[in-house]
């Protein structure tokens, strides 16, 4: 089993990139990771990339049991000690994590940042945003086709720095992938422009994960051209 995966990362409209991407793999083991900074004044973009360096560090010392929940955890950790200076107190991050190792695959993540998980050319799963509109369409107060441009959409309930000790990520069942599964990991800025028909219909167009990322990432800046556009990041992974 092959795993082809490309990323892309790119600051929009913005004076800075605040969003990270990372990968480490060793062997049969990948470790991906986007996290998308919050916090103004650069602060974001370090928080981003230093809880991306941490994931990664964790993963080099090698898996075990629960390495998601308490890779995401560690990395809060040391977000927390940075925090302690005050040109950096009020800095945040998101972060989606996938491991992918032999025929398995799980993920975690805390915020709005995406996986989708696709299966035979279909979206079989996606993390659900811990935000305000997320709530809501949780609560059938909305549909879920609102979220994209709700009023409250950048109002998160988890993320990382928020010093909530009674925080924890949400993380997925481990999965049994096969060949033509694919893994979308995206920063709500790339997420907000392209519908999930829009994925879909490029991954059966596509044959590899670069072309896959590049031809939704046109379609991204297409309908997101002259609206002010967030950083847009994104990891696409296949099996092949």
């Amino acid at each position: 089993m092959k795993v082809d995966y490309f990323t892309f990362s790119d600051k929009g409209d913005r004076e800075n990139n605040e969003d990270y991407v990372l990968v480490r793999e060793n062997t049969d083991q990948f470790c991906f990771v986007l996290n998308d900074g919050l916090g103004g004044c650069n602060s974001g973009e370090i928080a981003s990339r230093l809880v991306a360096i941490s994931i990664a560090d964790s993963f080099d010392k090698g898996i075990r049991d629960g390495f998601i929940e308490s890779s995401l955890l560690f990395a809060e950790k040391q977000l927390e000690e940075k925090q302690k200076d005050d040109s950096f107190n009020s800095m945040k991050t998101t972060s989606v994590v996938l491991l992918v190792q032999d025929d398995m695959a799980q993920w975690g993540h805390i915020g709005d940042s995406r996986l989708y998980y696709f299966k035979w050319n279909r979206i079989k799963e996606r993390t659900l945003d811990h935000s305000v509109p997320q709530m809501l369409v949780n609560m059938r107060e909305i549909k879920e086709k609102e979220i994209r441009f709700h009023k409250d959409r950048n109002r998160l309930l988890k993320a990382l720095g928020n010093r909530d000790p009674n925080m924890v990520p949400t993380i997925s069942e481990e999965r049994k992938i096969k060949k033509g599964d694919a893994f979308l990991l995206c920063t709500d800025g790339f997420w907000e422009w392209i519908e999930e028909k829009d994925m879909t219909l490029l991954l059966k167009r596509t044959h590899t994960a670069k072309e896959w990322v590049e031809e939704m990432v046109k379609t991204v800046q297409k309908n997101g051209k002259g609206k002010d556009m967030d950083n847009i990041s994104a990891i696409g992974v296949r099996i092949l």
